[in-house]
């Protein structure tokens, strides 16, 4: 699907709503700092993951839910914004998925889905972040 197939799909559905708008993702993400003082787009997105957990305690299990179900749209935003999402909410298990827009010719794209697939295996995701904050 679309993007805009997407939106009109999921029109009012709060996760999705993020999902579809959140600022920090897609194409021209950073990973990592530019300069000491400035935050990246993956810390700033990690925060905003964690602020809405914590409203909605399930909020990471629905945004793993939406990236797993666009990462392979054909739309280059939704398929780079899934994968820079589950590098923060996903679990082992997806990096099979994730690994296959890794192999895709888009660069962007590729780029995205290695660096979520690091972020993984060293497993420094909300999910464990939030696991632990429980005990």
């Amino acid at each position: 699907m679309t993007y805009s197939e997407f939106v009109r799909k999921y029109d009012g559905d709060h996760t999705w709503h993020w999902f579809l708008r959140n600022r920090w993702c897609g194409t021209g993400f950073t990973w990592h700092r530019k300069t000491p003082t400035i935050s990246s787009d993956y810390e700033f997105l990690r925060n905003e993951i964690m602020l809405m957990q914590a409203v909605d305690r399930d909020f990471v299990n629905k945004a793993r839910a939406v990236a797993l179900e666009v990462i392979e749209s054909e739309d280059l935003y939704l398929r780079c914004a899934s994968c820079q999402v589950l590098a923060i909410v996903g679990r082992p298990e997806d990096m099979d998925i994730i690994r296959k827009i890794g192999e895709t010719s888009v660069e962007e794209a590729s780029r995205n889905a290695r660096t979520s697939i690091f972020i993984l295996r060293k497993g420094a995701n909300v999910g464990d972040a939030t696991e632990n904050t429980q005990q």
